[in-house]
């Protein structure tokens, strides 16, 4: 640390009214000293001066910058020097404040500062869940995070499921299908975590558009061994082939969009139908032995471009359920149509992993074409 720490004398505005238990969860209490704890605006402006503080932590609620720039006009208005005041729920605070964020804060948030600190100034970083290694862009804050900060991979526990359900109603006779077919693959996590620690007999076959995760995705692979074994494709998946504009999100990668704009950022990415490219290498559906669909709002038509595959064989699938966004891209007909002619009833991974599992009719699935925008789940396909 660049300078030296005692027991620091503590000033808290607190807006939100949760200080006091935020810095029970994420502060070690024998270095601070809570000198005051000012909760209406009034004694905010009028009692601050009144106490001896070595920092202000103020509480507003995440995102609302208007707010936190009338808070920063106060301050001035004070003379309160801003490297005196902390919003102390905010991640970048403490990012910017290295040595004092080491020498406070413990569990998540110091997890969270300690991940933000390795990635910064960089643009790729080494990340290990459960003992796989993964490379992963540096500007990632959802997947990336997760993993460093909990130590297990992204979806495990979804992918357990699946392999369960898979075995459940689609027993095989003897082997089954040597494929994992991983469509919107983005880095590898799923394909390469199923591979490793589910299925070891499963041979890969990861599907990812979008430039930069599919050059993670290779070099993953490589560095897990995997080459023999994998084959990655620069290509997204529809109804046929063509070109598609695809919307990426740097801070969530796996987001990455050809339905919704989910970043600033867009390129032109190839498309190909599954049951085109199978044909043309000569896979039969009876080769497939799991099929992983999480293409951010475009399974409709990534199901469409499958249909024969889908009929030709009992294929377990997983797929990534957002009927706001089916719904809004108007392919809710499309989807239900392939659904429909092809699958009995579905089952909500939320639910097994609830220890609720059930059987849902496929046509259930119209009942949710109006549901919130932030209702998502995984569903599993019974035919």
């Amino acid at each position: 640390m660049s300078r030296e720490y005692t027991r620091l004398k503590i000033l808290i505005w607190d807006f939100q009214g949760d200080a006091l238990q935020w810095l029970e969860d994420h502060v070690a209490g024998d270095r601070i000293s809570v000198e005051g704890h000012l909760t209406k605006i009034d004694d905010m402006l009028g009692d601050t001066m009144s106490v001896e503080w070595d920092y202000l932590f103020c509480f507003i609620p995440a995102g609302q910058d208007e707010l936190r720039r009338k808070f920063d006009g106060i301050f001035a208005r004070l003379g309160i020097a801003r490297e005196r005041v902390i919003y102390a729920g905010e991640l970048e605070e403490w990012v910017v404040r290295n040595d004092l964020g080491f020498y406070l804060l413990k569990g998540d948030m110091r997890k969270r500062m300690e991940v933000w600190n390795e990635k910064r100034k960089k643009d790729y970083v080494a990340c290990t869940a459960e003992g796989i290694s993964y490379v992963m862009g540096s500007s990632d804050r959802v997947i990336l995070d997760s993993m460093a900060m909990y130590g297990e991979n992204w979806a495990g526990e979804e992918m357990r499921a699946f392999h369960r359900l898979a075995r459940k109603y689609y027993p095989a006779d003897g082997s089954r299908g040597r494929y994992f077919i991983d469509i919107g693959a983005n880095i590898g996590t799923t394909c390469i975590y199923f591979k490793k620690k589910i299925d070891t007999d499963v041979d890969i076959l990861a599907f990812e558009p979008e430039e930069k995760n599919y050059r993670l995705l290779r070099a993953n692979l490589l560095l897990n061994g995997l080459e023999g074994s994998a084959v990655a494709e620069n290509y997204g998946l529809s109804e046929e082939a063509g070109r598609e504009t695809i919307y990426v999100n740097p801070q969530n990668p796996g987001g990455n969009s050809v339905v919704f704009a989910s970043g600033q950022q867009s390129q032109e990415i190839q498309m190909v139908s599954l049951d085109g490219y199978l044909s043309e290498r000569g896979i039969s559906p009876g080769e497939i032995g799991y099929l992983w669909i999480d293409t951010e709002g475009f399974e409709p038509a990534v199901l469409k471009g499958a249909e024969n595959t889908l009929k030709g064989g009992d294929i377990p699938v997983l797929v990534e359920f957002t009927p706001y966004l089916w719904n809004d891209a108007g392919c809710y007909d499309m989807l239900m149509d392939v659904l429909s002619g092809t699958y009995r009833e579905f089952a909500f991974i939320e639910e097994v992993l609830a220890g609720e599992e059930r059987l849902h009719p496929i046509e259930e699935i119209w009942q949710y074409r109006d549901a919130p925008r932030l209702f998502q789940q995984d569903i599993f396909l019974v035919k």
